[in-house]
């Protein structure tokens, strides 16, 4: 970090184990503000579309410029990841009477497009239909449960 910030803007400290600790608290502060906002404004809020995705490793555009036909279907949009990591947890908030469904297809059209890949992490096989060659690899990695 520090030949790297030599070079470009930005600074960087290492954590104590303590501070360590309450900074990992944050994760789990975000994960839950969809859920949250979702249950505090039942009356504006649909759902919400959570989507693990990770962009190629050269990518240098993070945030999605959503057009304004599916950026009027949200209410809110939450991103975070992984410190040097281009996996994201994108939620997005889905306003009151629209087909999160119809609009997850949608947002998954846009993430084909920019060559990103989902599923990402946690929600393979899960939330989302793994691709043959993560789940090939999983099946050699991982042994069958009894």
């Amino acid at each position: 970090m520090t030949e790297y910030f030599q070079q470009a803007e930005g600074d960087f400290f290492a954590c104590t184990p303590e501070e360590g600790s309450k900074a990992f608290l944050h994760r789990f502060a975000a994960a839950g503000a969809a859920i949250r906002y979702q249950a505090v404004h039942a009356d504006e809020v649909e759902d919400i579309l959570a989507l693990d995705i990770a962009l190629r490793r050269n990518d240098t555009e993070w945030f999605e410029h959503l057009p304004p036909e599916i950026d009027s279907q949200l209410v809110h949009k939450l991103y975070y990841g992984h410190f040097m990591c281009h996996v994201f947890h994108q939620d997005y908030i889905v306003r009151k009477g629209i087909d999160a469904h119809a609009l997850k297809e949608k947002m998954l059209e846009l993430l084909k497009a920019r060559g990103a890949q989902y599923p990402a992490e946690h929600n393979v096989g899960h939330l989302y239909e793994a691709r043959r060659a993560c789940s090939s690899s999983i099946a050699r990695t991982i042994p069958p449960t009894a």
